[in-house]
Parts: C-alpha cells; sequence; structure tokens
C-alpha cells in the first residue's frame, strides 16, 4: 500500500499545474433589456436559476457580462453554501485576471462544502484500503492498455457506486472509463491533464480521502503559501457584508 501511494507521489511530482487569474464585483449597467429581465426574475429560494445564469453569462466575451457572472456565482454560493460555494468559487477563479487570486479561490474551494476532489466525501471514506489499492492497480494497467481489472471492478456494486459519485473528477466521466475499459488491448488516448486526474483520483483512496502534505505538494506544485481567512470565506465569493440578491431597476438590492 505505502509503495503504491510513493509511486503516485512520484509520478505527480513530475507533472505541473498550471494556473491563471480572477476579477472582483464591480456595478452591472448597460445590460439588454433581455438579461435584465432574466436578472429580475431570479429568487433566493433557486440559487440553481444564479449559478445557471452565471455559467452562460461566463461564457461571453463581453466584459459586463463577465462580471456580472462573477456576482451571480458569488450570490448561489452565499445563499446555498452547500449545493454550490465550493463550485461557485470555482466559477469565480476561471473568470479571474490575477493568478495569485485565481488560487486563493482554488484553495478556498477545497475548505468550502462540496469541495477539492482531494478531499473526498463519506461514501469515498468508507471505501476499504485493499478495494483503494484494487482500484489503483486497475488503474495502472489501465493506463498501458491492459483492461481486463478495470472491467472487473465495474461488476463490483460498490466501486461502480465509487465512480458514479467521482464522476466530476474522473476523466471523460464514469461512462467514458467503462467504454474505454471495453477497447481490449487499446490503450487509452489519456492526456497529461487525464493522467494527473487518474492519479489524483487514486491517492484520495489510498489516503482515504486525507492527503499528507507531501500529497499536497505534489498535486500542486511548489506555489509561494497562499494565506485563506477559514472565517472569511464568504467575502471571497461575494464582496459583500449584506446579500443583495434581488435585482430591481437595473440596481441590487436586499429583500
Amino acid at each position: 500500500m505505502i509503495g503504491r501511494t510513493t509511486f503516485i507521489t512520484v509520478a505527480l511530482v513530475a507533472m505541473f499545474i498550471g494556473s491563471a487569474a480572477a476579477t472582483r464585483v464591480a456595478p452591472t449597467n448597460q445590460l439588454s433589456p433581455e438579461l435584465e429581465t432574466r436578472l429580475e426574475a431570479l429568487d433566493p429560494t433557486n440559487p440553481r436559476a444564479y449559478f445557471e445564469l452565471a455559467e452562460d453569462l461566463a461564457e461571453s466575451n463581453s466584459d459586463e457580462e463577465r462580471r456580472l457572472a462573477r456576482r451571480l456565482f458569488g450570490l448561489a454560493g452565499r445563499i446555498d453554501r452547500e449545493k454550490y460555494a465550493a463550485s461557485s468559487a470555482l466559477g469565480i477563479a476561471e473568470l479571474a485576471a490575477d493568478p495569485r487570486t485565481r488560487n486563493r479561490l482554488r484553495a478556498a474551494a477545497t475548505m468550502l462544502p462540496g469541495g477539492s476532489p482531494l478531499l473526498i466525501g463519506s461514501l469515498r471514506q468508507k471505501i476499504d484500503g485493499q478495494t483503494a489499492f484494487q482500484v489503483s492497480e486497475a488503474f495502472g494497467e489501465f493506463r498501458t492498455g491492459r483492461m481486463v481489472k478495470l472491467r472487473r471492478l465495474f461488476d463490483d456494486p460498490v466501486v461502480r457506486r465509487l465512480f458514479e459519485t467521482s464522476d466530476d473528477v474522473l476523466p471523460g466521466g464514469v461512462d467514458w472509463l467503462e467504454e474505454a475499459s471495453k477497447n481490449g488491448r487499446r490503450g487509452p488516448e489519456l492526456s497529461q491533464a487525464d493522467q494527473l486526474a487518474l492519479l489524483r483520483f487514486e491517492l484520495m483512496l489510498l489516503e482515504s480521502g486525507r492527503p499528507t502534505w507531501s500529497t499536497l505538494l505534489a498535486v500542486e506544485g511548489d506555489p509561494p503559501l497562499l494565506e485563506i481567512d477559514a472565517e472569511g470565506l464568504d467575502r471571497l465569493l461575494l464582496d459583500e457584508e449584506k446579500i443583495q440578491p434581488l435585482r430591481r431597476d437595473g440596481r441590487w438590492v436586499a429583500r
């Protein structure tokens, strides 16, 4: 078990994760009537609508709409922390302009509900050491084109459930992984990012969701230490003490 973890950690050290930037909230104005109508229809009882609109606007080429996307992500994360806080922090990070701010948001996401893939959920923590090792071993063979062990693991309901709840961190998702495991001895086409995702997932299991400092160093590279105020995480999402979730006459207001 220790040898397998050490091997994966060493493999991760050889890989590098880049980073990029984030923006601050700015007042929104000069928006189209159609967009204003969508904004005024938002209601705090439905935080998902804030998050989904933020995702739409994040793809815009308009700086104004991207700033609005940041605010909407922040509102979703503040209104429903359990469901949207971590995802909102990552969404805001993708809108970044400053590398350090983006890294802070990514780090903050690991401390928020539903956070980093390295902090696995309760179901994943219940996976015993032997099963974790079997998954890690199967992934190792999968990367070299040997599919048998991984294909057999999909027949295990516990492991299948583990994969299904980890769909967001597996390259291509669980459906792609299962289909690829049926391709005989033809090795999968895995990018460096895909290989890194699989290795990180193996470490999650082998270290029971509590990665050591050396694992974190291997995964994140060796960036400067980031200072995260655990009690001020909400301010990273939305730069306001009081939430103003309603859009009225071109302005954001409280209830």
